[in-house]
C-alpha cells in the first residue's frame, strides 16, 4: 500500500523521527550541565556569604575586645591617679591612720562620675604582713592567731611559714622539708604567688590575702607595721611574738 501522508522517516534505530517525537541527545545533557553549574554557583555564593558573615562577626568581637581593653586601662590609670591625689591631700603625710580622709573609700570619690565605673579602696600597705620581710616565727604565730579567731587554714602553721621562706630562698628551721619542690628563691612580686608555694592550698592563699602584701619597705630588711592601721589579728601576733609567747 501507499505510505501514509505525513509519516516521518525512521532514524538509525528504527524509531520514528516525526512530529510529536521527543528529541534525544544533546538537549538533555545541556540542561543537566546548566543545572550542575547553577548548583556550583549557588554553593560558592553561600560559602562567600558565610565567609563575609564570619569576618563581620569576628571584626565586631575584636572591636568590642579592644574597646573593653581601652576602658579597663583608662579606669586603672584613673584609679591610680585618684588614689595618689587623695593620699597627697592628707594634711599630715608623716603619720597614717584609719581616720585619714583618704583611708578606705574617700567620700569625695563617691560623688564623682568614676564611682559609677569602678570601686576605689585605699589601704596602708604597712597595715599588712610583708611576705618578703616576715620571719618564720612571726608567720607561725600569726597563723595560730588566725586559727584562734576561727580563720581555719588547711595546712600546718609551721609548714606554711617554712614554705613561704623557702619560696624566698631562705631556711626556716621548722616544718616539713622543702626539698623536692621547685621554689622561686627570690622575693615575692605579688600576693598571688602564694598559690604557687609548697604546702599552701588555694583556699589558704585566699584566706591569707587580706592580711599580707608584697609591697613597701623594700630597702629595709625589717618588716614595718603601722600600729594605727594594722589589723587587730596581726597586732595580736606581733605582741605575742615580742613577748616570746
Amino acid at each position: 500500500g501507499r505510505a501514509g501522508a505525513g509519516a516521518g522517516a525512521l532514524d538509525a534505530d528504527g524509531v520514528p523521527d516525526g512530529p510529536g517525537t521527543i528529541p534525544r541527545g544533546d538537549g538533555m545533557n545541556d540542561r543537566g550541565s546548566v543545572l550542575i553549574l547553577f548548583l556550583w554557583v549557588l554553593i560558592l555564593l553561600s560559602m562567600f556569604a558565610m565567609s563575609v558573615g564570619f569576618r563581620s562577626r569576628l571584626a565586631s568581637k575584636i572591636e568590642a575586645f579592644e574597646t573593653t581593653r581601652f576602658e579597663i586601662g583608662y579606669d586603672f590609670l584613673s584609679a591610680v591617679n585618684l588614689a595618689r591625689f587623695f593620699v597627697e591631700s592628707d594634711a599630715d603625710l608623716a603619720a597614717d591612720s584609719r581616720e585619714d580622709v583618704w583611708y578606705g573609700t574617700p567620700m569625695e570619690f563617691r560623688t564623682t562620675k568614676f564611682a559609677e565605673r569602678f570601686d576605689l579602696e585605699i589601704r596602708d600597705e604597712e597595715s599588712k604582713i610583708n611576705l618578703n620581710k616576715a620571719s618564720a616565727v612571726f608567720l607561725e604565730r600569726f597563723f595560730r592567731v588566725l586559727a584562734a579567731h576561727q580563720v581555719k587554714l588547711e595546712s600546718d602553721p609551721k609548714d606554711l611559714a617554712a614554705s613561704i621562706l623557702a619560696w624566698r630562698g631562705q631556711g626556716a628551721g621548722m616544718g616539713r622539708s622543702p626539698l623536692g619542690f621547685e621554689h622561686k628563691r627570690a622575693p615575692f612580686e605579688s600576693v598571688g604567688e602564694l598559690e604557687l608555694i609548697q604546702y599552701v592550698t588555694a583556699r589558704d592563699a585566699a584566706r591569707l590575702e587580706p592580711f599580707v602584701t608584697a609591697f613597701g619597705g623594700q630597702a629595709s630588711p625589717i618588716m614595718r607595721l603601722n600600729p594605727n592601721t594594722v589589723h587587730p589579728y596581726i597586732l595580736e601576733a606581733l605582741i605575742f611574738n615580742m613577748a616570746g609567747g
